[in-house]
């Protein structure tokens, strides 16, 4: 299990413990070598982090088949299933934040919590700062310490950007230094049980979220569909829910488990969840395409004090 501590920028809180939580564009097969070789977990497609929600943890990639697999927290839910009814389709819009002070690390910003786990463009130029490291991780053999992240920074405010949730270690075609026109990504909660504690992170998807690579092109038009905004407006935790939505952000792993973010097609509040398999899941659903439009069906369960997610 991978521990990080917060380094956050203007403050430093140090001791706090935060796993990541769990892209657009082309799956990832590759790993870069050293940073694997390293110790730190890689990536198997174009995300990793599978996500322990039900214990609060984040469990590291299983990247070598049967090395640190991925576990659901003695957690056993009835199988779930995902049917892909369309794919190629235009992605929701984006929220669009040109006030930096509205993405904070603890989500105080105004409307923030209206769009957990949605995409969300801070359309602002922004310097890329890692002094602090906003999210280092320190391999638990080697001692080694990587930055999973950066902080955004704009006229004396920052917002946290998570490069590995969904990039893994092919987040290399993230600028260290610099500035960016935008940054585009998830907005997410990375919760830690152990400490109580969350973090708010504006997670990448691809490298396109900073302007490093080609985006996500499709056009076709999704059903139209607040699936989504319907069950969050009402969640019944423990209950077995069905909603359809666009794939934005996709992680996976060589054993099995995976997790992916939908959001219905048009946006808008609270139009957004994650959906994962984990390994003790009998699911044989597969996982999904970005762009794909899916109707999902599995067991709506609590992840962390603020976040919702429906298990496979």
């Amino acid at each position: 299990m991978r521990t990080k501590l917060i380094a956050l920028f203007p403050a430093v809180l140090a001791g706090v413990a935060v796993l990541h939580g769990f892209g657009c564009g082309p799956a990832q097969t590759t790993a870069d070598a050293g940073h694997k070789d390293a110790g730190h977990p890689a990536a198997t497609d174009a995300g990793s982090q599978p996500v322990d929600q039900d214990a609060g943890n984040v469990i590291p990639p299983d990247t070598d088949a049967g090395t640190n697999p991925p576990a659901d927290g003695g957690h056993t839910y009835p199988p779930g299933s995902v049917t892909v009814v369309s794919s190629g389709n235009a992605l929701p819009p984006a929220w669009q934040v040109s006030d930096p002070a509205v993405l904070k690390n603890d989500d105080s910003g105004t409307g923030a919590k209206d769009h957990l786990n949605q995409l969300v463009e801070l359309a602002v130029s922004s310097t890329i700062s890692t002094t602090p490291c906003p999210l280092p991780y320190t391999n638990p053999t080697t001692g080694k310490t990587y930055c999973d992240g950066f902080n955004a920074q704009v006229s004396g405010s920052s917002v946290v950007v998570d490069t590995f949730s969904f990039l893994g270690t092919k987040n290399t075609c993230v600028p260290k230094s610099g500035s960016v026109a935008t940054v585009t990504g998830i907005w997410q909660d990375e919760y830690q049980s152990s400490t109580k504690t969350d973090l708010f992170v504006l997670a990448l998807t691809d490298c396109s979220g900073v302007g490093a690579g080609p985006a996500y092109s499709g056009t076709a038009t999704a059903t139209a569909s607040t699936d989504i905004a319907n069950l969050l407006g009402n969640f019944a935790k423990g209950t077995t829910v069905t909603v359809s939505g666009v794939v934005i952000g996709r992680w996976t792993t060589t054993s099995g488990p995976f997790g992916f973010v939908i959001q219905d097609p048009a946006g808008g509040p609270d139009s957004g969840i994650k959906v994962s398999k984990g390994k003790s899941s009998t699911s044989t659903a597969a996982a999904p395409q970005i762009g794909d439009y899916v109707t999902v069906s599995g067991t709506a369960v609590a992840a962390g004090p603020v976040d919702h997610e429906i298990k496979l």
